[in-house]
């Protein structure tokens, strides 16, 4: 059955001794990370959850990060990975909504993790996974592995949920979007013709993994059993550093991060020989951002990627080769990956012409299962199989998606 612990499995098969996760001095082999996430997953069993209970990560960029999202669902369990933007309130509202019953936190989320524990009644357990002392109040993370045998993945998966994922609630309280282990299977396959990864590939972490935007990156790595190099969050010197200590291969920016990083001194004079693409998304790319990273960067391969968290989360893709072309694709949000079905729909749920802008809509193994207890929203948003994405665009006769606004807009 396809499921997130059958992906760390079969890496550990086809690659035991290759390295899975760097981070910082910290390196463990794919068989390593096999057995700590399969220890980790026994110590979260022994806190007595049932199966589908939600688990969740408040925590910066880091290895032991990536090992709880496999760990929790190899224990049976739902992963909820908390906005490390948000303030109290909101994280408050992510784990009394979805009923989160252990937190999983580091450093910098000490004094929210305390406060949560106390705030919210159905949390009863917190577990730290920073570098420093663990508090009196939580359990150690290191400590849990080193206590307990390793057990057998979960038999969840398939259409099973395997997380929660919290959108911004810019439109109002934040919305929690259920994605089962096939669609977030599906959407990584969906990548990897234009993410080119494999075996000898390293992709380096830099947005928040929280963020379904580094799922895209993360899972088609861990498809092709290569390197995770994982950044505790953004600074462009450390970008430009990394990809030339690491030797690394892939990564995935936003455009105002790319921005920053053509903005640094080095920029220009830094060792990019190794990456060979850079995948960027989650906002419009400003022409001039795109034309300096062609410039400045030109052996470095560029690629779109356009969907949403509802699709686990990638639908388009602008290809390598579309970048080098130029031209008015450069403007579009490319073409869907060959697990996207796409239409463009009118008010009258009718097709679009080509050309004629209506609401994008999509369908395939990659789309969400709805809003965790949010029927009406679910209903909306959901229709036949496809989810209305609430973007306006058009199609161009050679397929290429072009996103003008949002439909309410």
């Amino acid at each position: 059955m396809i499921s997130l612990p059958a992906m760390i499995e079969r890496a550990a098969r086809l690659n035991p001794a290759g390295t899975a996760t760097c981070y910082g001095e910290r390196t463990n082999s794919w068989s390593e990370v096999h057995e700590r996430i399969a220890r980790l997953a026994a110590a979260l069993q022994a806190f007595g959850l049932a199966a589908g209970d939600r688990v969740g990560i408040l925590s910066l960029n880091n290895d032991r990060y990536y090992e709880a999202v496999f760990a929790i669902p190899w224990a049976g369990y739902c992963v909820v990975p908390l906005n490390t933007r948000w303030a109290l309130p909101e994280n408050n509202y992510a784990v009394t909504d979805s009923g989160t019953r252990v937190l999983l936190f580091d450093d910098a989320f000490v004094e929210q993790a305390e406060q949560l524990l106390k705030d919210v009644d159905t949390l009863d357990v917190a577990v730290y996974m920073g570098e420093q002392d663990c508090p009196a109040w939580a359990n150690s993370y290191e400590e849990l592995i080193g206590d307990n045998a390793p057990v057998p993945a979960s038999a969840r998966g398939g259409d099973d949920m395997a997380g929660i994922f919290y959108t911004g609630g810019t439109t109002g309280f934040p919305k929690g979007v259920m994605q089962s282990h096939q669609a977030i299977w599906a959407s990584a396959m969906g990548t990897l013709s234009n993410f080119n990864m494999n075996r000898d590939s390293a992709y380096m972490h830099v947005a928040p993994m929280f963020h379904m935007a580094d799922f895209a990156g993360s899972m088609g790595l861990t498809l092709c059993c290569g390197k995770n190099v994982i950044l505790q969050s953004f600074d462009p010197g450390q970008v430009l550093k990394s990809v030339s200590e690491e030797n690394v291969t892939h990564t995935l920016l936003v455009p105002a991060m790319i921005k920053m990083v053509l903005h640094h001194p080095e920029a220009a004079t830094a060792d990019m020989s190794s990456l060979q693409k850079l995948m960027y998304g989650a906002s419009p790319m400003p022409a001039a951002t795109l034309e300096q990273c062609m410039a400045i960067w030109p052996t470095v391969g560029l690629v779109q990627a356009y969907g949403q968290t509802e699709l686990a989360p990638v639908a388009t893709m602008l290809s390598m080769e579309d970048h080098r072309e130029g031209g008015d694709k450069l403007k579009s949000a490319g073409r869907p990956t060959t697990v996207s079905d796409l239409r463009i729909v009118g008010d009258d749920g009718n097709d679009c012409p080509l050309g004629t802008s209506g609401e994008v809509v999509v369908r395939g193994p990659h789309t969400m299962l709805g809003y965790w207890n949010k029927p009406e929203e679910t209903a909306r948003a959901l229709q036949d199989g496809w989810v209305f994405t609430g973007d306006a665009g058009y199609l161009d006769k050679d397929g290429y998606l072009f996103i003008v606004d949002r439909v309410k807009d």
